[in-house]
């Protein structure tokens, strides 16, 4: 299994945390989903990490959420 952390920015309250963590535990293969608001951080554990292309075309249309390669 792999494990990847992404920055993210837009994240508001709970409720932008529940929607984008509901959004990417639907791709197939992504087993958890772990988001921390307080630092902007999301890591993906799946089979295969979703391309974060497809992940910020999906997070587009739900706001203003976009992820970037953590450093």
């Amino acid at each position: 299994m792999a494990k990847k952390t992404f920055q993210i920015s837009g994240l508001h309250c709970q409720h932008c945390v529940s929607k984008v963590k509901n959004a990417i535990q639907q791709f197939e293969g992504v087993n958890k989903v772990l988001i921390s608001n307080e630092n902007d951080m999301v890591t993906v554990e799946a089979e295969n990490i979703p391309d974060i292309a497809v992940l910020n075309d999906l997070l587009e249309d739900l706001g203003s959420y976009k992820l970037s390669e953590s450093s």
